[in-house]
């Protein structure tokens, strides 16, 4: 799968094992590769939380704002309020709507 972080395609990949510090990451995204990284096995809700959740990293390093994007506090909540405030196959019909106008 891939996703589109200001307008950048990332590719999405399920995987069975993220390295990290403390050993609980479920999400991860590299900037300079362009891909996310996503533990296998998360319910769909949850996957959906944690992909939104590493696209706003991408966002926030996309708009320059690199001092964010370890703040993970920060980041969840945009994530959340984003998540809350959209349904993202809404965004994508009125993105294309849109697409179609121009």
């Amino acid at each position: 799968m891939k996703v589109s972080i200001c307008g950048i395609p990332h590719e999405v990949i399920d995987v069975d094992y993220i390295e990290s510090d403390n050993g609980r990451c479920v999400g991860q995204i590299t900037y300079e590769e362009c891909i996310i990284k996503m533990r296998k096995g998360m319910n769909s809700n949850y996957y959906r939380q944690t992909l939104i959740h590493e696209m706003t990293h991408g966002i926030l390093a996309m708009i320059g704002r690199n001092d964010l994007t370890s703040d993970e506090v920060f980041v969840q909540s945009l994530a959340l309020a984003i998540s809350q405030s959209f349904d993202i196959k809404e965004v994508i019909e009125v993105l294309e709507e849109v697409k179609e106008n121009v």
